[in-house]
């Protein structure tokens, strides 16, 4: 099978949108995007402000000039590296987004309706919660 290649730079006006994408995708079967469900970023927030500035802090002076580059290499050949950064991801924790703003919500409501319901459409899923 050959290799998929999207030129995003060459896009155009006459070949931007879905059909053109569309067509692009009907000549490789196979592709499978990445699942959707899987969170790539997920919300964390930390437990130490301390620990977190002390995290910057680090990768500020590790980035800084050729002695502390060649520091980091040094340092990543030992392996410590993979022991900061489990104690930098015990450091945070998962955390709720922030719920929406009521005035936020009635105005995308009023806004895109439309829209939801074509969306839910291509989708064939019933996206009509959306409008409530």
């Amino acid at each position: 099978m050959a290799e998929f290649k999207l030129d995003f730079a060459g896009i155009g006006i006459a070949k931007s949108g879905t059909t053109w994408l569309a067509a692009c995708l009907k000549q490789y079967p196979g592709f499978s995007p990445p699942s959707l469900m899987k969170r790539v970023n997920p919300r964390t927030m930390v437990k130490s402000k301390r620990l977190r500035d002390l995290r910057f802090a680090i990768n500020r002076f590790l980035q800084s000039n050729a002695v502390t580059r060649f520091l980091r290499k040094v340092l990543s050949k030992l392996r410590v590296g993979e022991m900061v950064l489990r104690l930098f991801q015990k450091n945070e924790k998962a955390a709720a987004a922030p719920p929406m703003p009521a005035e936020t919500r009635a105005w995308l409501v009023q806004t895109y309706p439309e829209d939801n319901e074509r969306l839910g459409a291509f989708l064939g899923r019933d996206l009509s919660h959306w409008n409530r």
